[in-house]
């Protein structure tokens, strides 16, 4: 599973940073991972990618195609305290791209979402416990939890 590797990675590369830290950058990866799993499910050509780390946005929806990849928008994920949400999210780097937060702290006047959504797939909500759980352990998380991430249909 692309999420649990991703995740024992951020575990290894971010070891000196505090289990918040390290929960924000797994939600990076649970919520490309159940985004794109959605979107393969639904026949959605739109994949969710990394981009580099220091871009205000922490993915890229694009489509999918052998020829060409074409951006079609940014989304930058927050996990933390609504306190930090809103100091954070206030930066005007973050305009026009799509913010999602943990589930518990969605807002739709806020412009917070708990899920990364385009083309009419999204990934699944996961709250701040949640965040921290997938970080403590990856591999249970993901299989004993009803947000495992289905394998892909074969193509």
């Amino acid at each position: 599973d692309k999420v649990v590797d991703d995740v024992k990675k951020v575990n290894i590369t971010h070891a000196n940073c505090n289990e918040a830290t390290r929960a924000g950058r797994a939600a990076e990866h649970f919520h490309r991972g159940t985004y794109n799993a959605d979107a393969i499910k639904k026949g959605v050509t739109a994949r969710a990618v990394d981009t580099h780390y220091h871009s205000p946005k922490d993915l890229d929806i694009k489509c999918s195609s052998k020829l060409t990849c074409v951006q079609k928008h940014g989304v930058q994920i927050k996990y933390g305290s609504e306190k930090y949400l809103n100091s954070s999210l206030k930066q005007p780097k973050y305009d026009g791209l799509q913010k999602v937060v943990p589930k518990e702290l969605a807002n739709s006047e806020r412009g917070w979402q708990d899920h990364v959504s385009h083309s009419g797939a999204k990934s699944q909500g996961l709250s701040l416990e949640e965040s921290k759980k997938l970080v403590r352990d990856p591999e249970g998380f993901m299989k004993g939890n009803k947000l495992a991430i289905p394998k892909a249909p074969p193509q």
